[in-house]
């Protein structure tokens, strides 16, 4: 089933009222790439892309030479390339260790991580896709209060996540 992330971003619900989400989300990260980056002569990934939304308003936006979505979900993946011809797709799994062919510039990682059951092969995999001099933002949501500890209960359970304890501080 493809799940139409855009409507998130589009639609006026309760939820987008609330911090981080929806548009403010975008927004933000629309900020900090106008902050952080510039795009002339650069490569640019979105992992975790969905049907590619944010991807696109990112390289409508800012223009990167290369424009690549990523995602295991094969059918988001075929959604996003009839809504968006000018951008590459391809399909990446972040919990398998790998070693990319292309390196990029400037790579977004945004509300994926929490889903993923490797979480540290996954944060491996997102530093072999940048560049040494590259920028690389993360984005998860915040689990805060009881709904918050009941998802990553629910993650806990469902992927016996071994990825808790794998972040030190520095």
């Amino acid at each position: 089933m493809v799940y139409d992330h855009s409507i998130h971003y589009t639609r006026h619900t309760l939820r987008q009222y609330l911090p981080m989400s929806g548009k403010a989300m975008l927004n933000r990260i629309l900020d900090i790439l106008r902050m952080e980056v510039n795009f002339s002569g650069k490569s640019f990934a979105d992992v975790g892309c969905s049907t590619a939304y944010i991807t696109a308003v990112i390289v409508d936006e800012f223009k990167p030479d290369i424009a690549v979505g990523m995602d295991i979900h094969q059918p988001n993946l075929e959604l996003a390339k009839q809504r968006y011809p000018h951008i590459q797709f391809q399909t990446i799994n972040l919990n398998e260790d790998s070693k990319p062919e292309t390196q990029y510039d400037v790579l977004i990682c945004t509300e994926t991580l929490e889903h993923v059951g490797e979480l540290t092969t996954a944060i491996d995999n997102l530093i072999k896709l940048k560049k040494s001099q590259g920028f690389l933002l993360i984005l998860v949501p915040d689990e805060i209060g009881w709904l918050g500890f009941l998802r990553v209960l629910w993650r806990v359970i469902r992927y016996g996540y071994n990825g808790l304890n794998c972040i030190s501080p520095l």
